[in-house]
């Protein structure tokens, strides 16, 4: 029985060495029109969705892989003799790598497009939310891949036919969660735009009344401890979401304490006057000097006064 990887993305970074890796690996690509363009761009060939499924493209590219063919190659249990029956019975190959991403509509939340609902709605992926979300189902048997940063270490155990092994499917359910995350913040930020678009101009970020508010976190780094030294802790930011906005420079690891610290200063410091050089200290959630000045070293000398004996470590 042939062997297939599905390949249908809208961010196409890396994509053309991944490709590549896969037909070292002996599978056939099959690809929505974009991604083969791209592909065949690149001098590598591929199979069309269309092609495979004996179904062309419909309603403006709406439905293309909405087929029983892909759907069965992606969700046919491996180890039951019944559907390995029905998918020879009905010449339909086992899709054992899903190369899925989505379309953008966060990205588009920030441009234009944000103030007109109907161009929003194109952005809304169906196709590649349910061929992902197939694929992530049945991970035991199946490479879900959703990011591109992914792709070095799936073709690592690709190449090493290391597919089987705890450590193989261990990696398998990690993709698995991250397409389940990545869904789950990707309908929660349709569902908030829509909610709040219904009621007012669109504007980014979080506002208040009947609209939809949630949030998905990814863990980006452990700290030292928790709120106190026996406890753990780690530090979480919005799945997908901008940067931190702060980078650390020297020091320890930092601790929970450490983080509310960080969040007091900086609260303190957006209530004082805007443009002027401002600096708060802080200790243990406590302000111990807070002052504006000339410049930053003159601030800093100032909020040092408020408080001498304090501001240590």
């Amino acid at each position: 029985m042939k062997k297939y990887a599905l390949i249908s993305v809208s961010d196409r970074t890396g994509l053309d060495k991944f490709a590549k890796t896969l037909l070292e690996c002996g599978y056939e690509l099959l690809t929505t029109s974009g991604s083969g363009k791209f592909l065949k761009e690149q001098g590598i060939n591929s199979i069309p969705i269309e092609e495979y499924t004996g179904q062309k493209e419909i309603l403006g590219g709406r439905v293309k892989t909405l087929h029983p063919r892909i759907h069965a190659g992606l969700l046919a249990k491996r180890n039951d003799a019944e559907h390995i029956k029905q998918l020879e019975e009905d010449d339909i190959g086992l899709i054992e790598v899903a190369v899925v991403n989505l379309y953008p509509f966060v990205a588009g939340l920030a441009t234009d497009k944000a103030s007109d609902p109907a161009k929003m709605v194109e952005l809304i992926d169906i196709g590649g939310p349910t061929m992902i979300r197939a694929a992530a189902k049945n991970h035991q048997s199946v490479w879900a891949v959703i990011d591109p940063n992914d792709y070095e270490k799936v073709g690592e155990f690709l190449k090493a036919n290391n597919q089987t092994t705890e450590q193989a499917i261990n990696f398998r359910r990690q993709l698995a969660v991250k397409v389940f995350s990545q869904l789950a913040q990707y309908n929660l930020e349709i569902a908030r735009y829509f909610s709040q678009i219904s009621n007012e101009p669109y504007t980014q970020g979080w506002s208040t009344g009947q609209n939809i508010t949630g949030v998905v976190l990814q863990k980006a780094q452990d700290l030292r401890y928790g709120e106190n030294p026996h406890q753990k802790a780690a530090f979480y930011t919005e799945l997908n979401g901008k940067e931190c906005g702060w980078k650390q420079y020297q020091g320890k690891e930092l601790s929970f304490n450490n983080l509310i610290d960080f969040d007091a200063a900086y609260r303190i410091v957006r209530a004082l006057p805007n443009n002027v050089p401002a600096v708060a200290i802080v200790k243990h959630l406590n302000p111990c000097g807070a002052a504006c000045g000339k410049t930053l070293i003159d601030a800093l000398m100032r909020a040092r006064a408020g408080d001498p004996r304090s501001h240590f470590g």
